[in-house]
């Protein structure tokens, strides 16, 4: 009862933090979208981001534009691509990946920035498990194992949703206007997994290395915290 009134007490925090965290980025795409203010000279600024060829690895792009001094609104896309990149022992990933983020920078020149952002992930991929038909009782601790294993394939499909706050320093250079752009951020995850394909016979087999590698083989939807970060280049149109 303690252990489970615990797990309760946790996922409840964590969605007031998803919750509070959402609103800030709505209230800010908000905000940036009902400001009519426009500079001549508004920038357009077009990125690609390598670091997402780790994880689920997707051909990512996207695009910034600035509607005010020191504030602009970014949208990107990535492909999530089987057999690209460093992938997260799923070599037939498919999806895609969405993000939508506010910047606020701290400076004239737009250097240093704060930036609310929602972001989106829908990927599907098979997983090689074990299962055993043939499982025991330990007379100590009551806890069921395998005597013998093999293995067997799952079908699987996720939807991640997430709110983060990230912290980021981007630098355009002059001649000619390419740019970098790092960032680093914590926010709170929720994730739907969903089986397309299950064996019918024999029980899955938990790993005994990494206890994080079971949230993937069961179905349902939790609350997680999470950590991004990133790295884009990319070149400034106008």
């Amino acid at each position: 009862m303690f252990i489970k009134s615990k797990i309760d007490g946790i996922t409840i925090t964590m969605k007031v933090i998803f919750n509070i965290i959402f609103l800030m980025c709505i209230v800010a795409l908000c905000y940036g979208q009902s400001d009519t203010t426009i500079i001549k000279k508004n920038k357009i600024l077009f990125k690609w981001t390598p670091t997402s060829l780790i994880g689920y690895s997707a051909l990512q792009f996207a695009g910034e534009f600035s509607y005010k001094p020191q504030k602009s609104f970014q949208i990107e896309y990535g492909m999530i691509l089987p057999e690209i990149g460093l992938t997260q022992g799923h070599p037939d990933n498919r999806g895609h990946r969405i993000r939508i983020e506010q910047r606020n920078y701290f400076e004239k020149k737009e250097r240093w920035y704060l930036a609310p952002e929602l972001h989106f992930i829908f990927v599907q991929y098979n997983s090689s498990q074990r299962f055993s038909q043939n499982w025991a009782t330990d007379n100590v601790t009551g806890d069921r194992y395998a005597l013998d294993s093999y293995l067997d394939n799952i079908g699987i499909k996720k939807y991640a949703f997430s709110s983060n706050l990230k912290f980021g320093y981007q630098y355009i250079f002059k001649k000619p206007t390419l740019l970098f752009d790092i960032y680093f951020g914590l926010g709170i995850r929720y994730v739907i997994t969903r089986f397309t394909s299950y064996p019918t016979i024999g029980e899955w087999v938990p790993p005994k290395d990494n206890w994080l590698d079971g949230y993937d083989y069961k179905e349902g939807n939790r609350f997680a915290p999470n950590g991004v970060f990133g790295i884009k280049i990319g070149y400034q149109i106008k």
